[in-house]
């Protein structure tokens, strides 16, 4: 009836999002379709579902990168089953779910190679990159003039651009 995410047999309804979260991923889908143009990596929007086989989940994250080996499982609709890179837009009501319990099942999957939180109500992009031993190494950026490379795909995110419109 509404669209929702799945855990663990649990369902959570997904809210609407506020207009600074939907212009940052707006911006974001805009960077990553012109950054990606012409490689095998695309980015797909919050209209998504990504398949967490292994936590038994199904979620909508804001933004997830696949690229030329994309797999999808049918279930209803097409799941994604190996993104990349999975981008998330922090909202007071999801931070604590998203920082927490979200990325604690994407970690189980095995393509994953970068967890990108966005916060809309200050200038702070944190990036979580999974290291060859299975670590994950935490780094944040905080000003307008700075910019993320990001490791899974060629691809540069200005905060400049990911904020434009918002603050």
């Amino acid at each position: 009836e509404y669209k929702s995410e799945y855990i663990d047999g649990e369902l959570f309804a997904m809210a609407g999002a506020s207009p600074e979260h939907d212009t940052i991923v707006s911006n974001l889908v805009g960077i990553l379709y012109n950054e990606l143009k012409g490689t095998p990596c695309k980015a797909h929007t919050s209209d998504m579902r990504v398949a967490v086989s292994a936590a038994n989940a199904f979620t909508y994250p804001d933004v997830s990168i696949c690229c030329k080996d994309a797999r999808y499982m049918q279930r209803g609709s097409a799941n994604l089953l190996n993104p990349v890179c999975i981008i998330e837009v922090l909202s007071p009501s999801t931070e604590t779910y998203d920082r927490r319990k979200k990325f604690g099942k994407y970690q189980g999957i095995s393509s994953l190679t970068e967890y990108i939180l966005v916060s809309q109500d200050e200038i702070l992009v944190e990036r979580f990159s999974r290291q060859a031993n299975g670590d994950w190494l935490y780094s944040s950026l905080n000003r307008l003039d700075d910019s993320l490379t990001l490791t899974a795909v060629s691809a540069t995110l200005k905060l400049r651009d990911v904020y434009d419109r918002v603050l």
